[in-house]
């Protein structure tokens, strides 16, 4: 299972796969408890659901848009077409 690029998401794709091979890592993230009442804005939900997919799917990719919807640069949500 890969990311699916949404135009300009390689570098995060490529990042969130590194951190994803890096079983410690991989583990504190999946444990990791989230306190926030939206999951939808939850970067660590959202953090959580990539790496549930990388682990768990049988698909060929999973669609970061919420993970870029949820990351937040001065108040606004990452735009995957602008890198």
């Amino acid at each position: 299972v890969g990311l699916k690029n949404l135009g300009a998401t390689c570098y995060m794709n490529s990042l969130m796969q590194q951190f994803y091979m890096i079983p410690e890592f991989r583990r504190g993230i999946l444990t990791a408890p989230d306190r926030q009442e939206d999951k939808r804005e939850s970067l660590l939900h959202q953090f959580q659901a990539i790496f549930t997919y990388l682990q768990e799917s049988e698909k060929k990719f999973y669609d970061p848009k919420e993970f870029c919807k949820a990351y937040k640069y001065d108040g606004q949500p990452m735009n995957p077409a602008v890198q």
